[in-house]
């Protein structure tokens, strides 16, 4: 494998930096090794005029990896160039010759093709090892990584939304806030009482409730030990 790519090449093995027989271990080496280098995110801090160029080399890289990691894009650039990958369809893969470096990233790196762990501009990358995990995603520079939108602008990272009950939500745009807190209020004293009320009931009979967890069937226990708390209920009555 060649030592270094030339991003500025129209020749698909040199932009990654490969020999034109080398396998493809060595592509997606290749490729892993340019793709972080020149992320936009890894030089938003940079002069614009050397963001821009990051994002030309981060596409050139994407579009060299993405004709020659498929065997048949590759055995179709070797024989007719460049048109030759663009022609060939992927059968629900990236769109031939209009590739999108972003979501190729993610494919990759969301595959496990870094370990866990691996930081990107300082940042860790987690959920790498085998896609994201419940939806989760990893970030580069606190934006999840390919969450820039087409102007090269930055997104906020996407948090987690609390899912409230039709009902619940109504009282909270409808109910002024100060009821709504006194009612809470009232509600968690309430709930403090009737525990309350329920410990001074089990406590007592703490004895006789282990025992029958210890002694009586599985389809006995719950009606005798609620037979227990009954019975010391009418009694303290």
């Amino acid at each position: 494998m060649a030592s270094n790519s030339n991003v500025a090449s129209d020749d698909y093995y040199k932009v990654l930096g490969v020999e034109r027989g080398c396998d493809e271990t060595a592509v997606k080496k290749a490729y892993r090794r340019a793709a972080v280098k020149w992320h936009p995110d890894k030089w938003a801090s940079k002069p614009a005029a050397d963001q821009q160029a990051a994002e030309e080399n981060f596409k050139r890289v994407a579009e060299a990896y993405d004709a020659l990691s498929d065997p048949q894009k590759r055995a179709a650039y070797d024989r007719y160039g460049k048109d030759g990958s663009r022609s060939v369809d992927q059968g629900g893969g990236f769109t031939p010759g209009h590739v999108d470096p972003e979501e190729l990233f993610r494919h990759f790196f969301g595959g496990g093709a870094m370990g866990p762990g691996m930081a990107f501009g300082g940042v860790p990358m987690g959920g790498m090892g085998g896609g994201f995990p419940g939806g989760a995603a990893f970030y580069v520079n606190g934006v999840p990584v390919g969450g820039r939108r087409r102007g090269g602008a930055q997104q906020p990272p996407e948090m987690p939304q609390l899912r409230l009950p039709p009902f619940v939500e109504a009282l909270v745009k409808t109910v002024p806030p100060p009821l709504l807190l006194a009612g809470l209020m009232l509600c968690v004293m309430a709930g403090m009482q009737v525990v309350g009320m329920l410990m001074q009931l089990i406590v007592p009979n703490l004895g006789y409730i282990m025992f029958i967890n210890f002694v009586a069937p599985s389809h006995l226990k719950l009606p005798l030990i609620a037979g227990v708390v009954a019975c010391s209920a009418v009694g303290a009555i």
